[in-house]
C-alpha cells in the first residue's frame, strides 16, 4: 500500500447541538493539523444525516475542512445510504456541488468500484444487495486486495433483511474497512472503525473514534467524543455522580424517581452536557401515548407534557425524537 489514510466514518451531519457543534469543530480542526499533511481522508459513508434537518452552520463547517484538506492531500468520500436525498436510490446528489466546487475529491456514488490506488477500491452503499455483491466480485478480479465501504453486515444486524451482505461476502479481500455499524467491531476480515461521534441514545455502546491505514495495518483511536448514557437505578446514578474519569454526555434517566435536588445536582456535573428525566410513570405514559403521535408536532406536545427537560427549544424537537427511540428501542418510526 503506497499511501496513508485517516479514516472517518459516520459523523452523521445534522442540525446540531451547541455542544456537539463545538466538539466536532475542535475534533475537526486538530485532525487537519495533525493529518493533512501526511494523511488522504477517507470518509467511510453516512457524512450527513439527510433524513434530518441540515443548517448551513454544520454543513459549512465539514465541507470547509475537505475543501482544506483537498489543498494538501487527496481526499476521497464513500456514501451511505443516510448521505442519500433521493428515496430508494443509493446516490447523494447533493455533493453534486462539493464534487463540481472541490476539484480532486473522488467521490464514490454510483454503484460502482473505484480505484483508490493499485489493489485498493471503494464501493459505496448500494441498497441493491445482489448489485452489491456483483460490484465485489468484479473489483476482485481486477485485482482489488483491500477495499473501503459503506455496508452492514448479517452479522451485526441479525434481524435485518433475508438478504443482506454477510461478512463472508468478503471473504476474497485481504482486508476491509467500512462504515454503517457505530460501535467498532470485526466480522472475519471485515473491520468497522466506529462513529466519530455518537449522537444520540441509540449509541450508546458506541464510543467517538477513527482509524488510520498505514503500510496496510489499521490503527484505532478514541476520538473523546462526548456520549450518550442511560441510568436506571439509583446505585448507577450515585456510580456516575462519583466518578472522577467520565466523558462529557447527555444523561437518561428512567424507571427510577429522583428529586428536584438531585436533578439540579447532577445536571450542575462538570460532565454532564444534560439530563433527560423519565420517570417510571412518565416512561409508562409516555410509550402509550407517542403510539397515538404521527406528527413531530405531535411528539413534541405529548414529550413536554410528560417529561421534566432542561433543552433549548431550538433542540426540542431533535432531543423528543431521540427518547421516542430510545424508549421504543429504535422501532418506532416517525415520518
Amino acid at each position: 500500500m503506497q499511501n496513508k489514510y485517516l479514516l472517518i466514518a459516520d459523523a452523521h451531519i445534522h442540525h446540531e447541538p451547541q455542544w456537539r457543534f463545538d466538539w466536532l469543530a475542535k475534533e475537526l480542526a486538530q485532525l487537519y493539523d495533525e493529518y493533512a499533511h501526511t494523511h488522504q481522508l477517507m470518509l467511510l459513508g453516512d457524512v450527513f444525516e439527510v433524513r434530518d434537518r441540515i443548517d448551513a452552520r454544520a454543513a459549512n463547517l465539514f465541507l470547509d475542512t475537505v475543501i482544506e484538506w483537498q489543498k494538501k492531500n487527496r481526499v476521497i468520500w464513500i456514501t451511505g445510504q443516510h448521505d442519500s436525498y433521493v428515496p430508494g436510490r443509493a446516490t447523494f446528489e447533493g455533493l453534486r456541488g462539493l464534487r463540481d466546487g472541490v476539484r480532486g475529491v473522488l467521490v464514490a456514488d454510483k454503484p460502482l468500484w473505484y480505484t483508490v490506488e493499485p489493489g485498493v477500491v471503494a464501493v459505496p452503499y448500494c441498497r441493491d444487495m445482489a448489485q452489491y455483491r456483483a460490484l465485489l466480485k468484479n473489483a476482485q478480479r481486477g485485482g482489488a486486495h483491500t477495499l473501503f465501504t459503506h455496508m452492514p453486515v448479517k452479522e451485526a444486524v441479525p434481524n435485518g433483511p433475508d438478504d443482506m451482505v454477510c461478512a463472508d461476502d468478503f471473504n476474497a479481500f485481504s482486508q476491509v474497512i467500512s462504515g454503517d455499524i457505530h460501535k467498532q467491531s470485526v466480522f472475519g476480515r471485515l473491520m468497522y472503525v466506529g462513529v466519530l461521534a455518537p449522537r444520540d441514545f441509540r449509541d450508546e455502546s458506541a464510543h467517538g473514534a477513527y482509524a488510520m491505514l498505514e503500510d496496510g495495518k489499521l490503527r484505532l483511536y478514541a476520538s473523546g467524543a462526548p456520549e450518550f448514557w442511560t441510568v436506571t437505578s439509583r446505585d448507577d446514578l450515585r456510580d456516575y455522580m462519583l466518578a472522577t474519569e467520565v466523558r462529557r454526555g447527555v444523561i437518561l434517566i428512567k424507571d427510577f424517581e429522583v428529586s428536584d435536588q438531585e436533578l439540579v445536582a447532577l445536571r450542575s456535573h462538570p460532565s454532564v452536557i444534560d439530563v433527560v428525566y423519565l420517570p417510571a410513570v412518565a416512561t409508562e405514559t409516555l410509550s402509550e401515548n407517542l403510539k397515538h403521535a404521527t406528527t413531530p408536532d405531535q411528539i413534541i406536545s405529548e414529550f413536554l407534557d410528560t417529561v421534566d427537560v432542561e433543552l433549548n427549544k431550538k433542540f426540542l424537537r431533535e432531543f423528543a425524537l431521540t427518547i421516542y427511540k430510545a424508549i421504543t428501542d429504535g422501532r418506532g418510526e416517525i415520518r
